[in-house]
């Protein structure tokens, strides 16, 4: 298997190796990327033994572990794009746990054409990354190192095919086909979509208005319905000196005999980071997340048993050359009600993470 393996990453390079020597016809461009994210962490809470239940990235406790590995292959001309994105380790065994087994490890897979030759107006499908949140599966694109509470509760990935339309040069609109609210395999073969709204006043800001709307009965949750879901993310400036982002979304579920808006869940969080010359990073995030009626938050003994859950996070990081970020982070949980503890004892509880990323490209 190491061998299959090893020969399969020297196939790999070579084959971008010839890419380069040919000769080029057009504009067309062949990139191959690999990113490693490893970490230890450490939960205050004697409850959480090897992971942490009410997440799905970085959730190990007390021990060293990987949270992603991944290789992306990407492809890009003219008209045609296309993104293969094979990933392993315990963000898969915990976010992928529905999907049946050819897909368990597929952080993207899609291909993509411009409709038109005068205009840019593209046409995707396949396994593609969520729009929702300002934080991704790939944290040292983000202030901190752990995941906000927001993004663990949204989808991480979306089955479908999305059209994209540029308005201008500062808009850019989607709209979008899904199998459904995180599923690759549609569960239900019921519609489900989205829209989304990008705005990008100058390159040191983008603002992101989306929403999504589908029927979520399944096999997991025969006694859902409609889902709505609306989500605004700010980004600043984020190779900057300063740095700063914000969230905030709302939803509802329908249930069975139940109008929407009787189950609903909504979040806000703020991060703000300063770069220092000598690469150093300090940042800080603020969050908060209610559930009144446990539609997302797993209320249950392997969960929280809570309706809310306030969060406050520090991170000191240091890159090494251009490809490699180690951060030290401490994440303060605070619960409205006692729910953490071996006997349920305190309202509040202490996460640290030490972690590495390392990535490359070529």
């Amino acid at each position: 298997m190491k061998n299959t393996l090893l020969l399969v990453i020297l196939f790999l390079f070579q084959l971008v190796n010839a890419q380069d020597s040919l000769p080029k016809k057009d504009s067309s461009s062949f990139s191959i990327r690999g990113y490693i994210d490893a970490y230890y962490g450490l939960h205050s809470d004697p409850t959480s033994t090897k992971r942490v239940p009410y997440f799905v990235t970085s959730n190990a406790n007390n021990q060293i572990n990987v949270n992603v590995a991944f290789i992306e292959l990407a492809y890009s001309s003219k008209r045609v794009r296309a993104k293969l994105t094979p990933g392993f380790c315990s963000y898969f065994n915990e976010n992928y746990s529905n999907e049946t087994a050819t897909f368990k490890h597929l952080m993207e897979a899609w291909a993509g054409v411009k409709l038109f030759k005068q205009k840019e107006i593209w046409l995707d499908a396949g396994v593609m990354p969520s729009p929702y949140t300002n934080e991704t599966t790939i944290s040292k694109d983000h202030i901190c190192y752990t995941r906000a509470l927001a993004g663990e509760y949204v989808p991480y990935y979306l089955m479908g095919a999305k059209l994209s339309v540029p308005v201008g040069k500062k808009w850019m609109l989607y709209g979008a086909y899904y199998n459904g609210w995180q599923q690759i395999t549609d569960l239900n073969n019921k519609p489900a979509g989205g829209i989304q709204a990008e705005f990008r006043p100058n390159d040191k800001h983008l603002i992101n208005l989306d929403a999504y709307a589908g029927d979520e009965q399944s096999i997991f949750n025969p006694s859902y319905r409609n889902r709505y879901f609306v989500d605004a993310y700010w980004l600043y400036n984020m190779n900057g000196k300063w740095s700063a982002s914000a969230c905030a979304y709302f939803g509802t579920q329908q249930m069975v005999h139940q109008a929407a808006f009787e189950k609903n869940w909504f979040q806000i969080n703020a991060a703000v980071r300063y770069t220092t010359k000598q690469a150093w990073s300090f940042g800080f995030r603020s969050e908060y997340f209610s559930d009144e009626n446990s539609v997302l938050l797993p209320n249950s003994n392997n969960g929280l048993a809570t309706t809310a859950l306030f969060s406050n996070t520090l991170s000191l990081g240091k890159a090494i050359q251009n490809n490699a970020l180690i951060r030290l982070e401490g994440r303060q949980f605070i619960a409205p009600n006692k729910v953490f503890g071996t006997n349920q004892t305190s309202n509040s509880a202490y996460w640290v993470c030490l972690s590495l990323a390392v990535w490359l490209q070529k």
